[in-house]
């Protein structure tokens, strides 16, 4: 697994529309602590579309499956409030195991997990 040197180069710090601020950053594996917090705020429709099941929680093994990142095949940033450290959202894109390097054929998939109280207050893309 690749490590986590200069990813801080990605830091950026940005508001939404209302003006909260906001830092949108790679996500780390201490980023886990988050998690518990983060999903009893999504919806069940929003888990069971994003996780294929509707769920409540998360377990520390899913939690670290998506915290821990092999940096050569998979990105993603955290969005996180600046005044509480609430996590607000993560933007996800992993490489299927048979991509190498660059060119057309690349496949990948994405995810983003915002939940939905959070979808109005941002009419500008900070995840994005």
């Amino acid at each position: 697994m690749a490590t986590t040197q200069n990813l801080s180069e990605w830091n950026r710090h940005d508001a939404l529309a209302d003006g909260m601020r906001v830092l949108v950053r790679p996500l780390r594996p201490q980023d886990g602590a988050l998690y518990p917090d983060f999903i009893a705020h999504v919806t069940i429709v929003d888990t069971r579309l994003r996780f294929f099941a509707p769920i409540r929680e998360l377990s520390e093994q899913r939690i670290a499956e998506l915290t821990r990142l092999d940096y050569t095949r998979a990105m993603a940033f955290i969005a996180i409030s600046e005044a509480t450290g609430e996590m607000l959202g993560v933007v996800r894109l992993h490489l299927d195991a048979d991509s190498r390097g660059g060119g057309a054929r690349r496949k990948h998939h994405d995810a983003a997990d915002v939940p939905r109280p959070w979808l109005p207050r941002r009419r500008r893309p900070v995840l994005a």
